[in-house]
């Protein structure tokens, strides 16, 4: 069984396309809890507690927003390997 990465708050904050101090203000009002924190207190979160519905609906996402989530998470989620291969994959087919 594969155990779920960690993100450190730069990463959630980037992925969920708020700020570190969002995060912080969520964690205060009870929103979003870290699931772990380091040995120095550094907050850590499962990519499965960052839920879509934590962050406010945007409207009218550009083509570059979306691509940019994209990589974020395939980034957060280190599928860079995965993604690639399964694109390699999809190409040759054609």
């Amino acid at each position: 069984m594969k155990t779920e990465k960690l993100l450190n708050i730069a990463q959630a904050s980037k992925l969920l396309g708020v700020a570190q101090s969002t995060l912080r203000r969520w964690e205060d009002e009870g929103r979003l809890i870290p699931d772990e924190r380091t040995k120095g207190n550094q907050r850590r979160y499962r990519l499965s507690s960052l839920r879509p519905e934590i962050v406010p609906l945007k409207t009218n996402f550009s083509n570059e927003q979306v691509l940019t989530s994209l990589v974020n998470l395939i980034k957060a989620l280190d599928l860079k390997e995965e993604v690639s291969k399964r694109l390699n994959d999809v190409s040759s087919q054609d």
